[in-house]
């Protein structure tokens, strides 16, 4: 059992299951590879998320100033700043396949 497991309520209502077919064809639609092990895993991980939903519900947050960013303090993000780009043929010098002045790749979506 995971340690944040211990701190989900007794009787806490059991949402809709999460199974490994469904985690499976996420995964497929995320074209991600999974062994047995790490669908196990995820499902387990995964069917916790409504348990783990209305544990946040009842933490108390009527105190709580609502903030845009999660942290407070300077950003890290530096300035944006205007100043010229490499020159276009110094950049395509080094593609490895070139159609013109651009980078051919392979083709990603079908038509």
């Amino acid at each position: 059992m995971k340690s944040w497991e211990k701190t989900i309520p007794e009787g806490a209502k059991k949402m809709q299951e999460i199974t490994s077919k469904q985690v499976e064809q996420t995964a497929r639609m995320a074209r991600l590879a999974l062994t047995e092990a790490e669908l196990e895993a995820y499902t387990r991980d995964m069917a916790a998320l409504p348990l783990l939903k209305q544990r946040l519900a009842a933490c108390p947050t009527q105190d709580v100033e609502p903030t845009f960013y999660g942290m407070q303090g300077r950003s890290t993000l530096r300035p944006d700043r205007c100043q010229p780009s490499m020159p276009q043929e110094l950049v395509l010098m080094h593609a490895p396949d070139r159609q013109e002045d651009f980078f051919r790749v392979p083709r990603m979506l079908e038509d």
